[in-house]
This record gives structure tokens, C-alpha cells and sequence, in this order.
């Protein structure tokens, strides 16, 4: 195999060298490259962990584009960034996370949940994350063991609302009957917005046992202060609908 920094070198500067093969059984082929050979070489650029700025952030822009198989030198970059990146630190951060998004492999999937620990809550570094989890469903229920708890854990750790709509809503594609308790205690949220994730977590799960309680929560809605308009907002109509769609699911179920 090429030295690293010879693959490094490679992956900035192929795509100049050579073009794009439309057919690899076409006779011209051995004048250009094909698609998979390119981004293998690109991927394979980043375990240079001395890789300079300007050709990093030229990998990482082509490779968010399809991803990575081996998502190790992906985590080892991220973590490089810190856990509080800013400025071109931060838009390299947002390029490598994409990458492993786009990654058709589990262990992507694995990374992405690791780095729950190492991104505060409440960060955008913790919020592209769940972002990130959103997009790879078939992943989640196959890691689902540790998914599970490492989201249950992370959506307690979260300081405000947007936090906690997003890690309910990742929570709920992990499809883990266990965690209806978890959903149950988030309806009683003063935010109308994270009572109708937490309700559509319920549904998602099948978790038919909550009807009661659902149907205890629309039948009092109009009293409930947390749903009622005020000052600065009218009343959280869309918050009502996905509750009643979640309750109606459940019936269904």
C-alpha cells in the first residue's frame, strides 16, 4: 500500500490528473478513474493524521458526499476538532459527521453514538447528531442494545426543549419497547412541542398501554395551560394534531 501522506497527496490532486470514468468497461478507462476508486482513495487519505487544512477540508467535502466505509480515522478527526469546535474547525466537524451519516456501514452508526459523550449537551455539536441518527433508522434498530440506553441518557442530559424534541425523536426510531416510561415522564414537559414528540415516541414504540393517559391528556386540553395561547404565542395547534395522530396510531396498532 501507498504511504499515507502519498494518498493523501493522491486524493487532492487525482480528480485534476484524471476524470471521472461514465463506464468502467469502457475502453478509454485506463485514461480516468472510476467513481468507487476515487472515493476509496479519498476516504483512505484521512488516516494521514497530519493531512494540512486545505486538502482535509477538500477530502471531507467530496467524501460527505457518499461516505466512508472505515469510519475510524472519521471519529479520530472529529475528536481532533474539540468538543467546543468553532470557525473551520466547526465546518470540518459539520463535513466529517455528514460523512459518517452518508456511511453505509454499522460501525458509522456506532461513532456517530460515541461521540454523544464527547459533544456537550445542548451543543450544535450534540444537535448534528441527533440530526444525524434521524437519517440512519435501519442502522438504529440493529444497535439498538446500545442505542437504547446512550439516548435514554442523553435526552435526560439535555438543558431546553429543542434538545429534548430531537433526542425524543431519535429515541423513538430505536423502536424499544422499554423505553415507554421514558416517553410517559416527557409528557408531563411544560413545552407543548416536546409532549407531542414524547407522545409520538409512544406511538412509535406500540406502546398501547399509554392510551389512557392520552386520552386523559386531549380530553383536558383546553384547560391545560401548556396549550393554551399567550403573549407571545398562539395556540400550539400542531403540538394537539401529532398528539391526537399519536393517540390514533396507537388505536390502530
Amino acid at each position: 500500500a501507498a504511504p499515507a501522506e502519498l494518498r493523501s497527496t493522491a486524493a487532492s490532486y487525482l480528480p485534476l490528473l484524471k476524470g471521472l470514468c461514465d463506464d468502467a468497461t469502457d475502453p478509454a478507462a485506463r485514461s480516468c478513474v472510476t467513481r468507487e476508486v476515487l472515493e476509496k482513495t479519498l476516504c483512505a487519505s484521512l488516516e494521514d493524521k497530519a493531512l494540512p487544512e486545505a486538502p482535509l477540508r477538500e477530502v471531507l467535502s467530496r467524501v460527505s458526499r457518499s461516505g466512508c466505509d472505515d469510519a475510524g480515522p472519521l471519529e479520530a478527526w472529529i475528536r481532533s476538532f474539540g468538543s467546543h469546535p468553532e470557525d473551520k474547525e466547526w465546518q470540518n466537524a459539520h463535513l466529517a459527521i455528514l460523512t459518517l451519516t452518508k456511511g453505509k456501514t454499522v460501525p458509522s452508526t456506532r461513532v456517530i453514538l460515541r461521540l454523544f459523550k464527547f459533544y456537550p449537551a445542548g451543543s450544535r455539536g450534540r444537535k448534528l447528531l441527533y440530526k444525524a441518527l434521524l437519517d440512519k433508522r435501519g442502522d438504529l434498530l440493529a444497535v439498538r442494545d446500545t442505542a437504547s440506553p446512550l439516548l435514554t441518557w442523553a435526552l435526560q442530559s439535555e438543558p431546553g426543549p429543542v434538545g429534548e424534541v430531537l433526542a425524543l425523536e431519535t429515541l423513538a426510531l430505536v423502536r424499544d419497547p422499554e423505553t415507554a416510561p421514558v416517553f410517559l415522564r416527557y409528557l408531563e414537559k411544560k413545552d407543548p412541542d416536546v409532549v407531542a414528540a414524547a407522545a409520538s415516541g409512544l406511538a412509535a414504540i406500540g406502546a398501547k398501554s399509554a392510551i389512557p393517559v392520552l386520552d386523559k391528556l386531549l380530553a383536558g386540553i383546553t384547560d391545560d395551560p401548556r396549550f393554551s395561547a399567550d403573549a407571545t404565542r398562539d395556540r400550539p395547534r400542531d403540538a394537539v394534531a401529532l398528539i391526537r395522530a399519536a393517540l390514533d396510531d396507537l388505536w390502530r396498532q
